[in-house]
Protein backbone atom coordinates (compact mmCIF):
# COMPACT_ATOMS: atom_id res chain seq x y z
CA UNK A 1 0.00 0.00 0.00
CA UNK A 2 2.78 2.26 0.35
CA UNK A 3 3.56 2.09 -3.05
CA UNK A 4 -0.02 3.43 -3.63
CA UNK A 5 0.42 7.23 -2.94
CA UNK A 6 1.17 9.56 -5.81
CA UNK A 7 1.66 13.53 -5.80
CA UNK A 8 0.93 15.61 -9.02
CA UNK A 9 4.36 18.52 -9.39
CA UNK A 10 5.74 21.25 -11.64
CA UNK A 11 8.69 20.43 -13.14
CA UNK A 12 11.00 23.05 -15.42
CA UNK A 13 10.69 22.67 -19.19
CA UNK A 14 12.70 23.18 -21.99
CA UNK A 15 11.67 26.45 -23.64
CA UNK A 16 12.11 25.76 -27.72
CA UNK A 17 12.75 28.74 -30.18
CA UNK A 18 9.93 30.42 -31.94
CA UNK A 19 9.23 28.82 -35.44
CA UNK A 20 9.02 31.63 -38.22
CA UNK A 21 6.14 31.05 -40.40
CA UNK A 22 3.75 28.76 -38.29
CA UNK A 23 1.23 31.26 -38.81
CA UNK A 24 -0.93 30.71 -42.00
CA UNK A 25 -1.33 33.83 -44.50
CA UNK A 26 -4.62 35.58 -43.57
CA UNK A 27 -5.21 33.59 -40.35
CA UNK A 28 -7.99 34.78 -37.73
CA UNK A 29 -7.88 34.40 -34.54
CA UNK A 30 -10.68 34.98 -31.49
CA UNK A 31 -9.86 36.48 -28.51
CA UNK A 32 -11.65 36.48 -25.31
CA UNK A 33 -10.19 39.99 -23.96
CA UNK A 34 -8.69 40.84 -20.96
CA UNK A 35 -8.81 43.68 -18.06
CA UNK A 36 -4.82 43.63 -17.49
CA UNK A 37 -4.16 44.48 -21.43
CA UNK A 38 -2.63 41.09 -22.06
CA UNK A 39 -4.57 40.13 -25.05
CA UNK A 40 -4.56 43.68 -26.89
CA UNK A 41 -0.49 42.68 -26.59
CA UNK A 42 -0.81 39.40 -27.96
CA UNK A 43 -3.92 40.74 -30.99
CA UNK A 44 -0.92 43.07 -31.62
CA UNK A 45 1.82 40.34 -32.01
CA UNK A 46 -0.25 38.55 -33.92
CA UNK A 47 -1.02 41.66 -36.15
CA UNK A 48 2.91 41.42 -36.78
CA UNK A 49 2.63 38.26 -38.15
CA UNK A 50 -0.13 38.73 -40.75
CA UNK A 51 -3.44 37.42 -38.17
CA UNK A 52 -6.69 38.94 -38.06
CA UNK A 53 -8.66 39.12 -34.36
CA UNK A 54 -11.79 39.20 -33.89
CA UNK A 55 -12.15 40.52 -29.67
CA UNK A 56 -14.73 39.24 -27.34
CA UNK A 57 -15.06 41.11 -23.96
CA UNK A 58 -18.08 40.36 -21.49
CA UNK A 59 -21.16 42.32 -21.28
CA UNK A 60 -25.04 42.38 -20.18
CA UNK A 61 -26.23 41.88 -23.19
CA UNK A 62 -24.89 40.63 -26.84
CA UNK A 63 -23.39 43.22 -29.08
CA UNK A 64 -21.97 43.04 -32.53
CA UNK A 65 -20.46 46.57 -32.38
CA UNK A 66 -18.34 46.42 -36.03
CA UNK A 67 -15.00 46.01 -36.72
CA UNK A 68 -14.34 42.45 -35.44
CA UNK A 69 -15.24 43.85 -32.04
CA UNK A 70 -18.08 41.87 -29.99
CA UNK A 71 -19.77 41.77 -26.56
CA UNK A 72 -21.35 38.39 -24.83
CA UNK A 73 -23.17 37.32 -21.60
CA UNK A 74 -20.30 35.00 -20.10
CA UNK A 75 -22.84 32.78 -18.35
CA UNK A 76 -25.57 32.57 -21.87
CA UNK A 77 -25.03 29.67 -23.76
CA UNK A 78 -26.92 31.01 -26.64
CA UNK A 79 -24.49 34.01 -27.17
CA UNK A 80 -21.29 32.12 -27.99
CA UNK A 81 -24.05 30.06 -30.37
CA UNK A 82 -24.57 33.54 -32.05
CA UNK A 83 -21.08 34.49 -32.30
CA UNK A 84 -20.02 31.63 -33.73
CA UNK A 85 -23.12 32.45 -36.34
CA UNK A 86 -21.70 36.30 -36.79
CA UNK A 87 -18.00 35.97 -37.15
CA UNK A 88 -18.83 32.54 -39.45
CA UNK A 89 -16.77 30.37 -37.05
CA UNK A 90 -17.56 27.67 -39.03
CA UNK A 91 -16.97 28.10 -42.53
CA UNK A 92 -13.48 30.97 -42.07
CA UNK A 93 -9.98 30.21 -41.53
CA UNK A 94 -10.10 30.60 -37.48
CA UNK A 95 -6.55 29.29 -36.48
CA UNK A 96 -7.41 29.46 -32.62
CA UNK A 97 -9.24 30.73 -29.91
CA UNK A 98 -7.44 32.68 -26.77
CA UNK A 99 -9.57 32.76 -23.85
CA UNK A 100 -7.70 35.32 -21.36
CA UNK A 101 -10.99 36.47 -19.25
CA UNK A 102 -9.37 34.37 -15.92
CA UNK A 103 -6.30 36.81 -16.16
CA UNK A 104 -7.29 39.24 -13.91
CA UNK A 105 -5.73 41.47 -10.91
CA UNK A 106 -4.72 39.97 -8.01
CA UNK A 107 -8.29 39.40 -5.89
CA UNK A 108 -9.14 36.42 -3.92
CA UNK A 109 -12.65 35.15 -4.93
CA UNK A 110 -13.58 33.07 -1.35
CA UNK A 111 -13.99 36.38 0.36
CA UNK A 112 -17.89 35.37 0.42
CA UNK A 113 -19.85 32.77 -2.13
CA UNK A 114 -21.52 35.78 -4.40
CA UNK A 115 -18.00 36.10 -5.03
CA UNK A 116 -17.13 32.48 -6.24
CA UNK A 117 -20.19 32.90 -8.03
CA UNK A 118 -19.36 36.23 -9.80
CA UNK A 119 -15.86 34.24 -10.61
CA UNK A 120 -17.13 31.51 -12.30
CA UNK A 121 -19.43 33.09 -14.45
CA UNK A 122 -16.41 34.54 -16.98
CA UNK A 123 -14.26 31.59 -15.77
CA UNK A 124 -15.07 28.07 -15.74
CA UNK A 125 -18.80 28.93 -17.06
CA UNK A 126 -17.73 30.55 -19.68
CA UNK A 127 -15.37 28.07 -20.85
CA UNK A 128 -18.05 25.56 -20.55
CA UNK A 129 -19.74 27.67 -22.68
CA UNK A 130 -17.02 27.92 -24.93
CA UNK A 131 -16.23 24.03 -25.30
CA UNK A 132 -19.91 23.09 -25.59
CA UNK A 133 -19.81 25.98 -28.56
CA UNK A 134 -17.09 24.11 -30.10
CA UNK A 135 -18.51 21.09 -29.64
CA UNK A 136 -21.56 21.16 -31.79
CA UNK A 137 -20.15 23.43 -34.38
CA UNK A 138 -18.57 21.92 -37.68
CA UNK A 139 -15.60 23.65 -38.22
CA UNK A 140 -13.57 24.23 -41.31
CA UNK A 141 -10.13 23.92 -39.33
CA UNK A 142 -8.88 22.26 -36.34
CA UNK A 143 -8.26 25.54 -34.16
CA UNK A 144 -6.13 25.66 -31.75
CA UNK A 145 -8.14 26.20 -28.55
CA UNK A 146 -6.08 28.26 -25.70
CA UNK A 147 -7.21 29.34 -21.79
CA UNK A 148 -4.78 31.18 -20.53
CA UNK A 149 -4.92 31.66 -15.83
CA UNK A 150 -2.86 33.44 -13.81
CA UNK A 151 -2.68 31.71 -10.90
CA UNK A 152 -5.16 28.63 -11.37
CA UNK A 153 -2.01 26.55 -9.13
CA UNK A 154 1.26 26.76 -6.93
CA UNK A 155 3.68 25.95 -9.24
CA UNK A 156 7.28 26.92 -7.24
CA UNK A 157 8.11 26.98 -3.90
CA UNK A 158 8.00 30.88 -4.33
CA UNK A 159 4.24 30.97 -5.35
CA UNK A 160 2.08 33.02 -2.75
CA UNK A 161 -1.29 32.78 -4.79
CA UNK A 162 -3.41 30.29 -6.06
CA UNK A 163 -7.03 30.58 -6.75
CA UNK A 164 -8.91 27.27 -6.94
CA UNK A 165 -12.09 29.02 -8.65
CA UNK A 166 -9.33 29.20 -11.78
CA UNK A 167 -8.31 25.63 -10.57
CA UNK A 168 -11.32 23.94 -12.17
CA UNK A 169 -10.72 25.29 -15.66
CA UNK A 170 -7.78 22.82 -15.77
CA UNK A 171 -9.90 19.94 -14.45
CA UNK A 172 -12.69 20.97 -17.36
CA UNK A 173 -9.74 21.12 -19.76
CA UNK A 174 -8.76 17.60 -19.91
CA UNK A 175 -12.29 16.24 -20.28
CA UNK A 176 -12.89 19.18 -23.26
CA UNK A 177 -9.37 17.78 -24.71
CA UNK A 178 -10.65 14.19 -24.64
CA UNK A 179 -13.86 14.46 -25.56
CA UNK A 180 -14.00 17.12 -28.45
CA UNK A 181 -12.35 15.41 -31.78
CA UNK A 182 -9.84 17.35 -34.26
CA UNK A 183 -8.97 20.39 -31.61
CA UNK A 184 -5.68 21.81 -29.75
CA UNK A 185 -6.59 22.27 -26.53
CA UNK A 186 -4.19 23.92 -24.17
CA UNK A 187 -4.17 25.57 -20.95
CA UNK A 188 -1.73 28.00 -20.13
CA UNK A 189 -1.39 29.76 -16.33
CA UNK A 190 1.34 32.42 -15.76
CA UNK A 191 2.25 34.74 -12.75
CA UNK A 192 1.93 38.64 -13.67
CA UNK A 193 3.09 40.17 -10.97
CA UNK A 194 6.21 41.98 -11.44
CA UNK A 195 5.98 41.16 -15.00
CA UNK A 196 4.91 43.54 -17.64
CA UNK A 197 2.10 43.01 -20.00
CA UNK A 198 4.67 43.09 -22.83
CA UNK A 199 6.36 39.77 -21.34
CA UNK A 200 3.71 37.65 -20.08
CA UNK A 201 1.79 38.31 -23.50
CA UNK A 202 5.76 37.52 -25.05
CA UNK A 203 4.83 33.80 -23.26
CA UNK A 204 1.93 33.25 -23.93
CA UNK A 205 3.20 34.17 -28.18
CA UNK A 206 5.65 31.40 -27.53
CA UNK A 207 3.23 28.79 -26.73
CA UNK A 208 0.94 29.90 -29.80
CA UNK A 209 3.91 29.89 -32.22
CA UNK A 210 5.85 26.42 -31.47
CA UNK A 211 4.35 22.98 -32.04
CA UNK A 212 6.27 21.67 -29.62
CA UNK A 213 5.06 23.33 -27.18
CA UNK A 214 1.81 22.38 -27.88
CA UNK A 215 1.86 18.95 -27.05
CA UNK A 216 1.60 19.94 -23.01
CA UNK A 217 -2.12 20.17 -22.26
CA UNK A 218 -0.84 22.26 -19.62
CA UNK A 219 1.77 24.64 -19.05
CA UNK A 220 3.11 27.82 -16.40
CA UNK A 221 5.41 29.92 -16.78
CA UNK A 222 6.55 31.85 -14.21
CA UNK A 223 9.29 34.43 -14.10
CA UNK A 224 10.38 33.48 -17.57
CA UNK A 225 10.62 29.83 -16.63
CA UNK A 226 8.28 27.27 -18.27
CA UNK A 227 6.97 24.55 -16.03
CA UNK A 228 4.72 21.41 -16.99
CA UNK A 229 3.14 18.54 -14.72
CA UNK A 230 4.22 15.41 -13.57
CA UNK A 231 3.30 12.43 -11.48
CA UNK A 232 5.77 11.09 -9.19
CA UNK A 233 5.46 8.77 -6.64
CA UNK A 234 5.08 10.00 -2.72
CA UNK A 235 7.07 8.42 0.09
CA UNK A 236 4.98 8.30 3.06
CA UNK A 237 7.70 8.62 5.17
CA UNK A 238 8.87 12.41 4.12
CA UNK A 239 6.57 14.58 5.39
CA UNK A 240 5.05 13.44 8.09
CA UNK A 241 3.56 15.48 10.63
CA UNK A 242 2.29 14.58 14.50
CA UNK A 243 -0.47 11.88 13.74
CA UNK A 244 -4.08 13.13 14.14
CA UNK A 245 -5.43 11.62 17.40
CA UNK A 246 -8.91 10.40 17.08
CA UNK A 247 -10.30 10.57 20.68
CA UNK A 248 -13.79 9.70 22.46
CA UNK A 249 -16.33 12.56 22.71
CA UNK A 250 -14.80 14.26 19.58
CA UNK A 251 -17.22 15.76 16.76
CA UNK A 252 -16.65 15.22 12.96
CA UNK A 253 -18.82 16.34 10.07
CA UNK A 254 -19.12 14.15 7.41
CA UNK A 255 -20.43 15.27 4.52
CA UNK A 256 -21.82 12.70 2.01
CA UNK A 257 -21.65 10.08 5.33
CA UNK A 258 -24.52 7.97 4.11
CA UNK A 259 -22.31 6.80 1.08
CA UNK A 260 -19.98 3.80 0.83
CA UNK A 261 -16.46 6.43 0.64
CA UNK A 262 -18.49 8.07 3.77
CA UNK A 263 -19.69 5.28 5.48
CA UNK A 264 -16.18 3.68 5.55
CA UNK A 265 -14.71 6.81 7.02
CA UNK A 266 -17.51 6.83 9.83
CA UNK A 267 -16.69 3.27 10.91
CA UNK A 268 -13.08 4.30 10.54
CA UNK A 269 -13.18 6.89 13.71
CA UNK A 270 -15.97 4.40 15.12
CA UNK A 271 -13.23 1.97 15.48
CA UNK A 272 -11.10 4.45 16.88
CA UNK A 273 -12.65 5.77 19.54
CA UNK A 274 -16.57 6.42 21.06
CA UNK A 275 -16.64 10.18 18.74
CA UNK A 276 -19.96 12.00 17.66
CA UNK A 277 -20.62 11.81 14.00
CA UNK A 278 -22.63 14.01 12.44
CA UNK A 279 -23.63 12.95 9.13
CA UNK A 280 -24.92 15.08 6.48
CA UNK A 281 -26.20 13.61 3.19
CA UNK A 282 -29.18 14.53 0.45
CA UNK A 283 -30.82 10.96 1.37
CA UNK A 284 -33.89 11.50 3.37
CA UNK A 285 -34.20 8.97 6.19
CA UNK A 286 -36.60 8.36 8.75
CA UNK A 287 -36.82 10.10 12.01
CA UNK A 288 -34.03 8.54 14.45
CA UNK A 289 -36.64 7.24 16.84
CA UNK A 290 -37.93 5.17 14.23
CA UNK A 291 -34.46 3.75 13.21
CA UNK A 292 -34.59 0.45 15.47
CA UNK A 293 -38.51 -0.51 14.31
CA UNK A 294 -38.75 0.07 10.74
CA UNK A 295 -40.98 -1.99 8.72
CA UNK A 296 -41.51 -2.95 5.06
CA UNK A 297 -42.83 0.41 4.16
CA UNK A 298 -39.25 1.73 3.36
CA UNK A 299 -37.25 0.50 0.16
CA UNK A 300 -34.30 -2.09 1.06
CA UNK A 301 -31.52 1.06 0.03
CA UNK A 302 -33.43 3.14 3.17
CA UNK A 303 -33.35 0.28 5.58
CA UNK A 304 -29.65 -0.65 4.35
CA UNK A 305 -28.42 2.87 5.30
CA UNK A 306 -30.37 2.83 8.90
CA UNK A 307 -28.81 -0.24 9.53
CA UNK A 308 -25.40 0.82 9.06
CA UNK A 309 -26.02 3.71 10.94
CA UNK A 310 -27.26 2.07 13.72
CA UNK A 311 -24.15 -0.27 13.59
CA UNK A 312 -21.67 2.83 14.28
CA UNK A 313 -23.68 3.80 17.37
CA UNK A 314 -23.75 -0.28 18.49
CA UNK A 315 -19.71 0.34 18.36
CA UNK A 316 -20.13 3.24 20.88
CA UNK A 317 -20.08 6.49 18.58
CA UNK A 318 -23.15 8.84 18.87
CA UNK A 319 -24.93 9.55 15.27
CA UNK A 320 -26.60 12.60 14.23
CA UNK A 321 -28.39 12.40 10.80
CA UNK A 322 -28.98 15.56 8.88
CA UNK A 323 -30.81 15.46 5.43
CA UNK A 324 -29.16 18.47 3.93
CA UNK A 325 -27.75 19.28 0.65
CA UNK A 326 -24.44 21.31 1.66
CA UNK A 327 -24.72 23.04 -1.37
CA UNK A 328 -27.79 25.39 0.06
CA UNK A 329 -26.03 28.35 2.20
CA UNK A 330 -28.34 29.07 4.66
CA UNK A 331 -29.72 25.25 5.52
CA UNK A 332 -26.25 24.70 5.69
CA UNK A 333 -25.28 27.25 8.31
CA UNK A 334 -28.62 26.56 10.52
CA UNK A 335 -27.42 22.86 10.52
CA UNK A 336 -23.58 23.90 11.68
CA UNK A 337 -25.09 26.45 14.22
CA UNK A 338 -27.10 23.51 15.52
CA UNK A 339 -24.02 21.40 15.71
CA UNK A 340 -21.94 23.88 17.43
CA UNK A 341 -24.76 24.85 19.96
CA UNK A 342 -24.88 21.32 20.76
CA UNK A 343 -21.61 19.76 21.13
CA UNK A 344 -19.41 23.48 21.89
CA UNK A 345 -16.83 22.77 19.23
CA UNK A 346 -16.36 20.64 16.03
CA UNK A 347 -12.98 18.83 15.78
CA UNK A 348 -13.07 17.74 11.97
CA UNK A 349 -14.97 17.53 8.52
CA UNK A 350 -14.76 15.51 5.29
CA UNK A 351 -16.78 16.42 2.30
CA UNK A 352 -16.89 12.93 0.51
CA UNK A 353 -19.87 13.95 -1.50
CA UNK A 354 -19.37 12.64 -4.90
CA UNK A 355 -22.46 12.90 -7.30
CA UNK A 356 -21.18 11.61 -10.55
CA UNK A 357 -23.59 11.98 -13.37
CA UNK A 358 -21.78 11.15 -16.79
CA UNK A 359 -22.36 13.45 -20.10
CA UNK A 360 -20.53 14.56 -22.65
CA UNK A 361 -20.13 18.49 -22.72
CA UNK A 362 -21.92 18.95 -25.74
CA UNK A 363 -24.92 17.50 -23.74
CA UNK A 364 -25.05 18.96 -20.99
CA UNK A 365 -27.04 22.00 -20.34
CA UNK A 366 -25.89 24.79 -18.19
CA UNK A 367 -28.03 23.74 -15.14
CA UNK A 368 -26.65 19.97 -15.10
CA UNK A 369 -23.10 21.56 -15.42
CA UNK A 370 -23.96 23.69 -11.95
CA UNK A 371 -25.64 20.62 -10.62
CA UNK A 372 -22.67 18.79 -10.95
CA UNK A 373 -20.32 20.95 -9.08
CA UNK A 374 -21.98 22.51 -6.25
CA UNK A 375 -21.66 19.83 -3.61
CA UNK A 376 -17.96 19.78 -4.19
CA UNK A 377 -17.69 24.02 -4.78
CA UNK A 378 -20.35 25.67 -2.99
CA UNK A 379 -20.35 22.90 -0.77
CA UNK A 380 -16.63 22.81 0.50
CA UNK A 381 -16.27 26.70 0.68
CA UNK A 382 -19.55 26.86 2.75
CA UNK A 383 -18.45 24.21 4.88
CA UNK A 384 -15.23 26.27 5.51
CA UNK A 385 -17.06 29.31 5.76
CA UNK A 386 -18.92 28.50 8.54
CA UNK A 387 -16.69 26.40 10.54
CA UNK A 388 -13.36 28.94 10.17
CA UNK A 389 -14.00 29.85 14.08
CA UNK A 390 -13.49 26.25 14.74
CA UNK A 391 -9.69 24.94 15.49
CA UNK A 392 -10.02 21.43 13.17
CA UNK A 393 -7.61 18.43 13.85
CA UNK A 394 -8.42 17.87 10.05
CA UNK A 395 -10.62 19.21 7.04
CA UNK A 396 -10.30 16.51 4.38
CA UNK A 397 -11.68 16.91 0.74
CA UNK A 398 -12.44 13.72 -1.17
CA UNK A 399 -11.51 14.58 -4.82
CA UNK A 400 -10.65 12.60 -7.54
CA UNK A 401 -7.44 11.44 -9.95
CA UNK A 402 -9.99 12.68 -12.58
CA UNK A 403 -9.05 16.47 -11.68
CA UNK A 404 -6.11 16.09 -13.72
CA UNK A 405 -6.82 12.89 -15.67
CA UNK A 406 -10.23 14.11 -17.02
CA UNK A 407 -12.54 11.12 -18.60
CA UNK A 408 -15.31 11.41 -21.09
CA UNK A 409 -18.35 12.54 -19.40
CA UNK A 410 -16.67 14.20 -16.88
CA UNK A 411 -17.00 17.47 -17.55
CA UNK A 412 -18.41 18.24 -14.43
CA UNK A 413 -16.79 16.05 -11.84
CA UNK A 414 -13.50 16.69 -12.77
CA UNK A 415 -13.61 20.80 -12.54
CA UNK A 416 -15.22 20.20 -9.25
CA UNK A 417 -12.47 17.64 -7.75
CA UNK A 418 -9.81 20.17 -9.18
CA UNK A 419 -11.54 23.15 -6.95
CA UNK A 420 -11.19 20.44 -4.20
CA UNK A 421 -7.52 20.57 -4.65
CA UNK A 422 -6.85 24.18 -5.58
CA UNK A 423 -8.91 24.85 -2.42
CA UNK A 424 -6.39 22.38 -0.19
CA UNK A 425 -3.25 24.35 -1.38
CA UNK A 426 -4.99 27.49 -1.09
CA UNK A 427 -5.86 27.20 2.28
CA UNK A 428 -2.70 24.96 3.57
CA UNK A 429 -0.94 27.96 3.05
CA UNK A 430 -2.71 30.23 5.34
CA UNK A 431 -2.49 27.29 8.13
CA UNK A 432 -5.37 25.20 7.68
CA UNK A 433 -4.49 21.41 8.16
CA UNK A 434 -6.54 20.23 5.33
CA UNK A 435 -5.92 17.72 2.64
CA UNK A 436 -7.53 17.25 -0.86
CA UNK A 437 -7.45 13.59 -1.82
CA UNK A 438 -7.62 12.25 -5.40
CA UNK A 439 -9.04 8.86 -5.03
CA UNK A 440 -8.69 6.77 -8.13
CA UNK A 441 -10.96 3.61 -7.97
CA UNK A 442 -13.06 3.47 -4.30
CA UNK A 443 -14.95 -0.28 -4.28
CA UNK A 444 -15.66 -0.83 -1.04
CA UNK A 445 -16.97 -4.24 -0.66
CA UNK A 446 -15.78 -7.49 0.47
CA UNK A 447 -13.40 -8.01 -2.74
CA UNK A 448 -9.86 -9.41 -1.38
CA UNK A 449 -7.21 -7.73 -2.22
CA UNK A 450 -5.62 -10.04 -4.34
CA UNK A 451 -8.65 -10.65 -6.47
CA UNK A 452 -8.15 -8.43 -9.76
CA UNK A 453 -10.25 -10.86 -12.07
CA UNK A 454 -12.06 -8.42 -14.03
CA UNK A 455 -10.13 -5.62 -13.47
CA UNK A 456 -6.97 -6.36 -15.30
CA UNK A 457 -8.10 -4.18 -18.49
CA UNK A 458 -8.62 -1.52 -15.95
CA UNK A 459 -6.05 0.99 -15.34
CA UNK A 460 -6.54 0.81 -11.78
CA UNK A 461 -7.38 -1.66 -9.51
CA UNK A 462 -9.98 -1.03 -7.44
CA UNK A 463 -9.86 -0.18 -3.30
CA UNK A 464 -11.24 -2.15 -0.80
CA UNK A 465 -12.70 -1.46 2.68
CA UNK A 466 -9.69 -3.05 4.47
CA UNK A 467 -7.05 -1.05 2.04
CA UNK A 468 -9.01 2.16 2.55
CA UNK A 469 -9.34 1.50 6.97
CA UNK A 470 -5.28 1.25 6.31
CA UNK A 471 -5.06 4.39 3.89
CA UNK A 472 -7.08 6.77 6.04
CA UNK A 473 -4.39 6.22 8.86
CA UNK A 474 -1.42 6.63 7.34
CA UNK A 475 -3.29 9.94 5.89
CA UNK A 476 -4.16 11.32 9.17
CA UNK A 477 -0.16 11.80 10.35
CA UNK A 478 0.56 13.19 6.28
CA UNK A 479 1.45 16.72 5.91
CA UNK A 480 0.45 17.37 2.12
CA UNK A 481 -2.08 19.58 1.05
CA UNK A 482 -2.71 16.87 -1.83
CA UNK A 483 -2.62 13.49 -2.08
CA UNK A 484 -3.54 10.80 -4.96
CA UNK A 485 -4.20 7.04 -4.02
CA UNK A 486 -4.05 4.57 -7.11
CA UNK A 487 -3.21 0.87 -7.19
CA UNK A 488 -2.28 1.29 -10.51
CA UNK A 489 -2.07 -1.39 -13.31
CA UNK A 490 1.42 -0.76 -14.93
CA UNK A 491 0.60 -2.96 -18.11
CA UNK A 492 -2.65 -1.01 -19.06
CA UNK A 493 -1.00 2.36 -17.99
CA UNK A 494 1.66 1.87 -20.52
CA UNK A 495 -0.47 1.44 -23.49
CA UNK A 496 -2.14 5.05 -22.46
CA UNK A 497 0.46 7.07 -21.46
CA UNK A 498 0.34 9.34 -24.33
CA UNK A 499 -3.39 9.43 -24.44
CA UNK A 500 -3.40 10.16 -20.60
CA UNK A 501 -1.10 13.69 -21.69
CA UNK A 502 0.47 14.12 -18.28
CA UNK A 503 3.78 13.50 -18.04
CA UNK A 504 5.26 10.81 -14.93
CA UNK A 505 8.38 11.19 -12.64
CA UNK A 506 11.37 9.49 -14.67
CA UNK A 507 11.59 7.25 -11.56
CA UNK A 508 8.32 6.10 -11.64
CA UNK A 509 8.80 5.10 -15.18
CA UNK A 510 11.22 2.80 -14.77
CA UNK A 511 8.86 1.31 -12.34
CA UNK A 512 6.75 1.21 -15.28
CA UNK A 513 8.94 -0.44 -17.14
CA UNK A 514 10.25 -3.11 -14.78
CA UNK A 515 6.94 -4.04 -14.08
CA UNK A 516 5.80 -4.00 -17.44
CA UNK A 517 8.74 -5.63 -19.03
CA UNK A 518 6.74 -9.42 -18.88
CA UNK A 519 3.39 -8.14 -19.32
CA UNK A 520 2.90 -8.31 -22.79
CA UNK A 521 -0.39 -10.42 -24.53
CA UNK A 522 0.69 -13.18 -26.36
CA UNK A 523 -0.08 -12.24 -29.79
CA UNK A 524 2.23 -9.12 -29.50
CA UNK A 525 4.77 -10.75 -28.54
CA UNK A 526 4.77 -13.32 -31.22
CA UNK A 527 5.13 -10.45 -34.01
CA UNK A 528 7.49 -8.59 -32.05
CA UNK A 529 9.71 -11.91 -32.25
CA UNK A 530 8.18 -12.52 -36.27
CA UNK A 531 9.44 -8.90 -37.21
CA UNK A 532 12.87 -8.74 -35.21
CA UNK A 533 13.35 -12.38 -36.63
CA UNK A 534 12.73 -10.82 -40.33
CA UNK A 535 15.27 -7.62 -39.61
CA UNK A 536 17.91 -10.36 -37.98
CA UNK A 537 18.06 -11.95 -41.51
CA UNK A 538 17.80 -8.89 -43.16
CA UNK A 539 21.09 -7.37 -41.24
CA UNK A 540 23.22 -10.93 -41.54
CA UNK A 541 22.12 -11.34 -44.69
CA UNK A 542 24.99 -8.34 -45.46
CA UNK A 543 28.45 -9.65 -45.08
CA UNK A 544 29.97 -6.36 -43.97
CA UNK A 545 27.21 -6.01 -41.18
CA UNK A 546 28.22 -9.78 -40.16
CA UNK A 547 31.88 -8.85 -40.01
CA UNK A 548 31.19 -5.66 -37.37
CA UNK A 549 29.27 -7.87 -35.34
CA UNK A 550 31.57 -10.73 -35.24
CA UNK A 551 34.65 -7.95 -34.84
CA UNK A 552 32.84 -4.96 -32.59
CA UNK A 553 32.62 -6.85 -29.48
CA UNK A 554 30.41 -4.13 -27.83
CA UNK A 555 28.33 -3.97 -31.27
CA UNK A 556 27.84 -8.30 -31.10
CA UNK A 557 27.21 -8.10 -27.52
CA UNK A 558 24.28 -5.43 -27.59
CA UNK A 559 22.79 -7.74 -30.10
CA UNK A 560 22.72 -10.79 -28.30
CA UNK A 561 21.00 -9.40 -25.54
CA UNK A 562 18.56 -7.28 -27.51
CA UNK A 563 17.33 -10.67 -28.84
CA UNK A 564 17.39 -12.18 -25.45
CA UNK A 565 15.17 -9.46 -24.15
CA UNK A 566 12.64 -10.10 -26.48
CA UNK A 567 12.52 -13.60 -25.95
CA UNK A 568 11.88 -13.09 -22.31
CA UNK A 569 9.24 -10.88 -22.34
Amino acid sequence: IDDWFYRLEWKESPIFSDKEGLFISGGIWVLFIDEQGIGEEISRLLAGCGQTCITVRPADHYLNAGDGRYFIRPSVFEDYRELFHDTSLNTQNICGILHLWTCTEIRSSLHSIDDLFQSQETGIISFFNLLKAISNSKRARNPRIMMVTNYAALVTAEDSYIFPDKSMLLGLARVGDQEIRNICLNCVDVDTIGHGVDETASWIFSELRNERMKDDLISAWRDGKRYTQQLARLNTEEGISEPVKIQDGKVYIIAGGAGEAGLEICRYLAREAKVNLVIINRIMLPDKSSWRQLEDKYDETITRRVRELLQLEEMGSEVTYIAQDISDAAKLKEAVEGIKSRYGVINGIINSTMHIHEMLIEDMTIDDFREAIKAKVSGTYLLHEYTKDQNLDFFLLYSSAASYLGGIGLGGYAPANAFMDGFAQYYRRRGLNIMSLNWSNLELSLLDRNDRDGFEKSLVYPINAEDYREIIGKLLRMDCPQITIADINFSKLAKVLKQLKINFDPNLLKTLHKENRYQVEPQDRERVMEAFEELKQLILSREEVRDILQRDVEIGAQFTALEELLKNI
